[in-house]
């Protein structure tokens, strides 16, 4: 219980540290392709997962 709570905090830490980060330098959104794939991806697995 004592290691699911101390990784559950550290990444926590860790995005909120990175939202931060891009709240003051934002970065342009270039490329969707890859993001569209993995959502595909998903859609079919628990697709799949339901039936």
């Amino acid at each position: 219980m004592f290691a699911a709570f101390g990784l559950f905090t550290a990444g926590a830490a860790v995005s909120i540290m990175h939202g931060v980060q891009q709240l003051f330098a934002p970065e342009p959104a270039a490329d969707f392709a890859v993001a569209y794939v993995v959502l595909a991806i998903s859609f079919v697995l628990e697709g799949a997962s339901f039936l």
